[in-house]
């Protein structure tokens, strides 16, 4: 879905993972292309602005738009799924000394298999 409109970036700030958050401003009513922007909150895509000059079909990139924000990383998925079981097991005790504990588990595990 492609949706274009005059806008001003507002506000850019920094995250906690490098990314940039970016709020625009619409300069004009949307009228019915106000429910399309809603549509596509917190998908993937791609943004291209320019300060007035002339945007191409070329400037546009073809490719899937993928920033890897939504995506987690295996560390991140591993943690979750330890988290689950902690949750799904009693809770016992504190579950960052029970996430350590497995850890060393399945590094040393990993350990005794090498050669």
């Amino acid at each position: 879905m492609k949706i274009q409109f005059p806008a001003t970036i507002e506000k850019a700030e920094t995250r906690s993972d490098r990314t940039l958050k970016l709020t625009l401003g619409t300069a004009k009513e949307l009228g019915n292309d106000t429910a399309t922007v809603f549509s596509l909150v917190h998908s993937e895509g791609w943004f291209v602005y320019s300060s007035n000059d002339d945007i191409t079909e070329a400037d546009v990139p073809t490719e899937k738009a993928e920033s890897g924000t939504h995506a987690k990383s295996s560390s991140q998925r591993l943690r979750a799924v330890i988290f689950v079981y902690w949750q799904q097991n009693g809770k016992s005790g504190n579950f960052e000394d029970y996430y350590r504990t497995q850890m060393e588990k399945l590094i040393e595990g990993v350990k005794e298999k090498l050669t």
